[in-house]
């Protein structure tokens, strides 16, 4: 980053401050689900999933212990933005890379409030050269994808989806992205179905050893058979229970999604991400560009759908999300 041309925007559990809205400088924090006012301590809107967590207010926030916990900034729109930085174009990342009016858009035309933010082009202006590599940026996205999985599966919905939508050199980063939270989910339920077999092994051997406790006629030789018996039907217990939790989980890990992929001008050669149900992506008339972005290498998606074009026009006209209507973008 440069120092010179950036400020600090965080604050409270470590969310940005968004001088967007009319509130004044630091007055409003964007935790992505909903939005904080400091000044008074309160939400502007109840908690997205008030709903499972019945006992507890739906203005609360982690179960009001905010010195142990951390509120993930949403669910689950992902915008992965590209370059940014001081020089032309688009000087901050996540966020305000997209603008709020268009982000809110997309929100409304996809029909998901919940959202997180991405920087597809890890650090912006600062980061060139190390991040004019596709590579890097796809392993970069590895990366955090694997480690943020958990999260993201934690605050899916029953029924929701993911989505993707990128610019520039965000295309890459989703790849790896995407790549990274997939394997995460594989690599978990290898561990669960792990767990499940011993779980199995240890009921069959708790079975095993209560059965010796047993006299032909079912009764017990001591007190302390007696004892162990009922000791070896708790952890039989306790390890169906484990079971349970652990085809749970899987059954969650099996059931997410990504619904859709949007590439808006992607920058460099990428393929089709082979998790995504639908992916699609934008590039514009080079004839209505700068000449500038004339000089990109802006590639088409290999496997991709190409939706450029709009009853014969093209959708965008440069290259940058905010001259791309989000009405103009495919629906999940």
């Amino acid at each position: 980053m440069n120092n010179c041309s950036y400020s600090y925007r965080y604050g409270f559990n470590g969310m940005e401050k968004d001088d967007e809205v009319r509130n004044g400088k630091g007055n409003s924090y964007d935790f992505g689900a909903r939005m904080l006012d400091p000044r008074i301590g309160r939400w502007l809107s109840v908690d997205a999933l008030e709903k499972k967590y019945t006992s507890l207010s739906p203005y609360n926030f982690v179960a009001n212990t905010p010195l142990q916990a951390k509120d993930p900034d949403g669910r689950i729109i992902i915008f992965i933005n590209g370059l940014y930085g001081p020089i032309g174009g688009v000087n901050e990342p996540k966020a305000r890379y997209w603008g709020s009016a268009w982000r809110n858009q997309l929100k409304r035309h996809w029909n998901d409030q919940n959202y997180l933010f991405l920087d597809g082009s890890l650090g912006g202006q600062a980061n060139i050269p190390a991040n004019l590599s596709a590579d890097y940026r796809q392993s970069e996205g590895y990366e955090q994808g694997y480690n943020s999985a958990q999260t993201i599966i934690d605050n899916l919905s029953d029924g929701e989806t993911i989505k993707y939508v990128t610019n520039s050199m965000g295309a890459a980063f989703q790849r790896g992205f995407s790549n990274g939270l997939n394997n995460y989910i594989n690599d978990r339920k290898v561990e669960l179905y792990g767990d499940i077999s011993t779980s199995k092994i240890n009921i069959s051997d708790y079975q095993t050893e209560m059965e010796d406790l047993f006299n032909e006629d079912g009764s017990y030789n001591s007190n302390a058979d007696f004892n162990r018996a009922k000791k070896l039907d708790g952890l039989i217990n306790m390890e169906q229970q484990n079971i349970n939790n652990a085809e749970k989980e899987i059954s969650k890990l099996n059931s997410v999604v990504t619904e859709i992929v949007v590439d808006i001008e992607p920058f460099q050669k990428t393929k089709v991400d082979p998790y995504a149900k639908n992916h699609y992506y934008v590039i514009g008339d080079k004839s209505k560009n700068s000449g500038f972005e004339n000089m990109l290498n802006i590639e088409p998606v290999e496997g991709a759908k190409d939706v450029s074009k709009k009853n014969g026009k093209s959708i965008t006209g440069s290259h940058h999300n905010y001259d791309c209507s989000p009405s103009d973008l495919p629906k999940p």
